[in-house]
């Protein structure tokens, strides 16, 4: 067939150029993957923003089983049901990741179902509690501890005092060289200058059986560390649950307060706010509604008709 002439007498070829384009694009399109259904969209996103975390398939499939766990938590959680986490668990310390910053910024105070009581709280964190008296009061419970050895340290943030009492719990860095069982509470007194962090040492350091007499600890090896025994703590407790900031923990405070001056419970107001300590019971990362926290105001004595 012969070809057309061209306005310069050549022969015209955009004909098979554009024929050439034609079959190159549906050649290209069969390489193309489909776009993701509508539906799928937040999950396929979710993937690609994973696949930047991680590079084989093992921790892609992990990170995902880890967020999926975090979505039944929250829908367990809405649904009035208590999520499925415990201290120390590996998901625990994912949620950190959008449950924020341990607990010293955001978020507030967010009442849980019903309290938990002491027994049920050795079962949930399966660790050693210090041993108590208990006196209920409405509103508020008064508590008489054992003689409890401690490790103490000063801090000015609270992942910085986490950091130097785990090392001489968790990572052995004590004179014997010994990693130690893991206990609760974390005691903080945030009003001292100042503020000091300690950690209640397992037995037999801290008795099992408060008739018993206390093990000295090892030294610990970082000289911001100390460790010395905390001798039977009468303390008022009001409890809350939610990220410990200043302004909810000041509230639990006056609350405090104002319960022990109803009941004509004595405590030296001159000294109650410096020796104001919170309790907490839970990772640094936790969730905030997971979160088991305490205000310890101690009282000047074990009330007469309870001794």
């Amino acid at each position: 067939m012969a070809s057309l002439p061209s306005r310069k007498g050549g022969p015209r070829k955009s004909s098979v150029v554009s024929l050439l384009l034609l079959l190159t694009l549906q050649l290209a399109s069969c390489f193309v993957p489909p776009a993701p259904p509508a539906a799928a969209t937040s999950s396929y996103r979710t993937r690609r923003r994973i696949r930047r975390w991680a590079s084989g398939k093992d921790e892609i499939a992990e990170i995902e089983a880890r967020l999926a766990e975090l979505k039944a938590a929250k829908a367990a959680t809405e649904a009035g049901e208590a999520p499925p986490t415990a201290p120390g668990s590996l998901f625990g310390l994912v949620s950190g990741l959008f449950g924020g910053g341990g607990g010293e910024g955001g978020g507030g105070e967010k009442k849980k179902k019903e309290d938990i009581t002491d027994a049920e709280a050795r079962e949930k964190y399966g660790i050693q509690l210090p041993k108590y008296d208990a006196i209920q009061r409405e509103g508020y419970e008064l508590r008489r501890y054992q003689a409890m050895s401690v490790v103490e340290c000063d801090y000015e943030a609270r992942p910085q005092g986490y950091e130097l009492l785990g090392g001489y719990t968790g990572k052995g860095e004590n004179a014997l060289g010994f990693p130690m069982p893991q206990t609760a509470p974390a005691v903080m007194s945030p009003c001292l200058s100042p503020k000091t962090m300690f950690y209640v040492l397992p037995s037999p350091h801290t008795p099992l059986d408060p008739a018993e007499s206390i093990v000295p600890p090892p030294a610990p090896l970082d000289d911001g560390l100390r460790t010395k025994t905390v001798e039977a703590l009468a303390v008022a407790v009001v409890k809350f649950s939610g990220y410990a900031t200043p302004d909810v923990v000041f509230k639990k405070r006056d609350e405090c307060k104002a319960l022990l001056q109803r009941d004509g419970t004595p405590y030296d107001a001159a000294t109650a706010d410096p020796r104001l300590m919170i309790a907490q019971y839970n990772e640094l990362f936790s969730l905030p509604w997971n979160r088991d926290n305490e205000v310890w105001l101690p009282i000047a004595e074990w009330p007469d008709e309870e001794k």
